[in-house]
Order: C-alpha cells, then sequence, then structure tokens
C-alpha cells in the first residue's frame, strides 16, 4: 500500500506539477472535482485554492486518466490500509485525520525515482522539469510557463528558466 501511495504521489507530481506542500494537504473531497455523470467518461480535475498556495494563485489541473484511476485504485484498496481512521486526506496521516508526515513521504519519492530511474531528484524539482518541458517544446513560452506553475509574475518563469 505504501508502493502505491508513493507511486501515486510522482504520478501526481509528473501531471500536475504543484509545490509539494499542496501534495501532502490535498483533500478528496474538496480539492478532487469530478465532472460529468458517466463514471467511466469523468473527467477530474485537482483544483486548489489560491488561499491554500504560497502565492495566492488558484490552480486547476486536469488529472489523466491513468493517474485517476490510480487514485481511485488507492483510495478504494490501498489507503484504508494505511490510514487507522477515515481521512479527508488523499495522503494520510498513518494515526489520523491529518495530512501524512512530508518527511516520510519526501524520503520515500527520492528513495523510488532513485532506485527506478537512478537519478536524484526531489518532489519541488517535479515543478522545474515541467517548466523545462515546456520551453524546450515551445521556445519563448514563458507566459505558458508562468500560469502552469501558479507564478504570480511573468519575471519569475524568466528569472528561472
Amino acid at each position: 500500500a505504501a508502493t502505491v501511495e508513493t507511486a501515486l504521489a510522482i504520478a501526481l507530481l509528473t501531471s500536475c506539477p504543484i509545490r509539494f506542500d499542496n501534495l501532502c494537504c490535498i483533500e478528496i473531497d474538496k480539492h478532487l472535482i469530478r465532472l460529468g455523470h458517466n463514471r467511466r467518461r469523468q473527467r477530474l480535475l485537482l483544483h486548489l485554492p489560491g488561499a491554500m498556495v504560497k502565492n495566492n494563485v488558484d490552480l486547476k489541473f486536469e488529472i489523466p486518466p491513468a493517474v485517476a484511476a490510480m487514485i481511485d485504485l488507492f483510495t478504494g484498496s490501498h489507503r484504508p490500509a494505511l490510514a487507522a481512521v477515515p481521512s479527508r486526506f488523499l495522503f494520510t496521516k498513518r494515526s489520523g485525520d491529518a495530512p501524512v508526515g512530508w518527511t516520510t513521504l519526501r524520503r520515500r519519492i527520492c528513495e523510488a525515482i532513485r532506485k527506478h530511474v537512478g537519478a536524484d531528484l526531489t518532489p519541488h524539482n517535479f515543478r522545474h522539469l515541467a517548466g523545462l518541458i515546456v520551453l524546450s517544446q515551445h521556445p519563448g513560452q514563458y507566459e505558458t510557463v508562468r500560469r502552469l506553475l501558479g507564478h504570480k509574475n511573468g519575471s519569475t518563469a524568466t528569472d528561472h528558466y
């Protein structure tokens, strides 16, 4: 169950380049929004309101279907084995209804990437990778990077990338 949790965290960071603090605090019924009535055709959005984000900018990402399926698998089969009590958090503390301790999840993410990819990559590096991938495919699109990463100022993207 912990391995599935780690894989899900990596999948979310890959498809939604959010800050790690925000990843740890995702609430299932508050931040994961299902669109559509047909379960097989539903779209899943991750919405982080500005009040929860470092620079007060709302972030919205459409979660790819494969990652949405991982969320369903994790919450339905594996998460209950990890938590002693029900929790509103996707990544929950083992002892109760609180977000997971970020040190443990961060360590597991870093170890999994090192083991399976052979690279030293922190959860925050996923944000940098997202910016670099956008700019390598679309040179000069700093505004796209700014919006993707939720930067308030355009200069943040141009200064860092």
